[in-house]
């Protein structure tokens, strides 16, 4: 299952993110991707963007992944802030969760929201906005207090993460998952930070190396 990233990095992403769930299909991996309420296809607007409310979404992503497929277990591969939802959906999780994929999460939803508050352009009757992505009062709250590091994944969980450069945010989210009833698997990957920057967006580069790592970390566990 795939739990894209939001607004801009969801543009920069898309084809990356469907050459990745093209390659699990055709190893014979069901594979399942998803508009968040309010995002895409999905019914709502974007007054209706909250983490809470999306990461509810990725369980009903699950269940319904799991129900066509037949498969007991799902592996879950979020991006940016989908890792993040991922994460935050993860510590209520039940049973089924195979794999955890956290690849390039925001860890900490002030320094993302920092990012795109630099971004943000001017727009009649809205507080911030940036490339036509509204972040509204509830969503820039929720952001606000999203910190990673402090999350507590249940017991069993089996976790690959996937981030850029070990910088005190990636520091204090490895040790919130280096517990010993977490199975971890950190990878520093500057190939992460790659399809983010602004070169990238206008190039067709995609990291093939870390797609075929992440297809072979899923495929072992579903």
């Amino acid at each position: 299952m795939l739990c894209g990233p939001f607004g801009p990095e969801a543009i920069r992403s898309y084809r990356m993110l469907r050459l990745l769930a093209d390659r699990l299909a055709s190893a014979g991996c069901p594979v399942l991707r998803f508009d968040y309420h309010g995002t895409g296809d999905s019914p709502g607007d974007d007054e209706g963007a909250s983490l809470p409310g999306w990461a509810g979404d990725i369980g009903v992503a699950h269940r319904e992944l799991a129900a066509r497929s037949g498969k007991n277990t799902v592996a879950w591969i979020g991006l940016r802030l989908g890792a993040s939802l991922c994460a935050l959906a993860a510590q209520t999780a039940r049973t089924g969760l195979g794999l955890l994929v956290l690849w390039d999460p925001v860890i900490s939803g002030l320094s993302y929201l920092e990012i795109y508050r630099s971004q943000s352009g001017p727009r009649a009757g809205v507080a911030f906005e940036t490339m036509g992505f509204e972040f509204s009062d509830r969503f820039r709250n929720d952001l606000s207090t999203l910190n990673l590091a402090n999350m507590s994944l249940p017991p069993g969980t089996r976790v690959t993460a996937i981030v850029g450069s070990e910088d005190s945010h990636a520091v204090a989210l490895k040790a919130a998952l280096t517990r010993p009833e977490v199975a971890l698997d950190w990878t520093v990957s500057p190939a992460v930070a790659e399809w983010n920057s602004e070169k990238a967006l206008n190039s067709a580069v995609v990291p093939m190396q870390l797609l075929q790592g992440i297809e072979s970390k899923v495929m072992e566990r579903v």
